[in-house]
């Protein structure tokens, strides 16, 4: 089993070198093989120039934006470089880089896969999981989007449908891409994550998930997140798969 590890990148330079380290220490103490894709969408930042000053043994692959073209560019470009040898054996994992998701869960997520999961995600919504430092407003618009999926689109045995830490078998992803002739994310901004996982939501066989406590007091920087923007594109990709399941 070939893990890749997509980790979308925006001006993230002083967290993405730590995370790099912290997710080879753990993947190859488990005894996984791993390939690391950095999306750099175009950072202004040495967010590109961290990855000079890793190990060679680290070698994670650099997929560079001229500049910043949002979330469902840098899912498009990640997935897409990944896609081409892919094996129904492997697994895909997403990772934001900076620094909010724990990599130390790695290895639990991916004995979920091994023991027969297509889909595993870190919830803040299991017991042991939570929002930490989050800043209140963004706290109730997530608590309100989550609640609205899992009730109009429910996955059984998942909770958090809009964060981004997620791994995924090879053969779900596969099965995916034909069905969607690779156009898996179509809504603008964050809800491109959602998107895809709407996408994904009728292959899952089965999914699980692993507490997580997103803190985000670890995050560098201002939150690239637009709030208004990404209410509407929430609301558009709701009624889109709202009115396929009317068809």
């Amino acid at each position: 089993m070939q893990v890749h590890v997509i980790i979308p990148s925006y001006n993230e330079a002083e967290t993405l070198g730590g995370l790099l380290r912290d997710v080879d220490r753990i993947l190859r103490g488990a005894s996984y093989s791993y390939q690391a894709v950095v999306v750099d969408d175009g950072s202004t930042d040495r967010t590109a120039e961290v990855m000079e000053t890793l190990p060679s043994s680290i070698s994670p692959r650099l997929v560079r934006h001229p500049r910043n073209l949002g979330v469902q560019e840098v899912f498009r470009s990640g997935f897409s470089s990944v896609m081409d040898h892919l094996s129904d054996e492997d697994v895909v994992v997403v990772a934001e880089g900076d620094g909010t998701n724990d990599p130390s869960l790695l290895p639990a997520m991916l004995h979920k896969i091994a023991s027969g999961a297509d889909l595993v995600g870190a919830s803040r919504f299991l017991s042991g999981g939570g929002y930490e430092n989050f800043p209140f407003l963004r706290h109730r618009l997530s608590l309100a989007a989550n609640w609205t999926y899992r009730t109009f689109f429910p996955i059984p045995n998942f909770s958090d449908y809009t964060i981004f830490y997620r791994v995924y078998r090879g053969a779900l992803l596969r099965r995916a891409w034909a069905e969607h002739k690779g156009r898996l994310f179509e809504s603008q901004g964050f809800a491109a994550n959602i998107d895809l996982l709407l996408k994904v939501r009728p292959f899952i066989r089965a999914a699980d998930q692993v507490p997580h406590v997103y803190r985000y007091g670890t995050k560098r920087g201002r939150s690239k997140m637009r709030v208004l923007r990404n209410i509407l594109a929430n609301l558009s990709l709701l009624l889109k798969h709202r009115s396929k399941l009317g068809k």
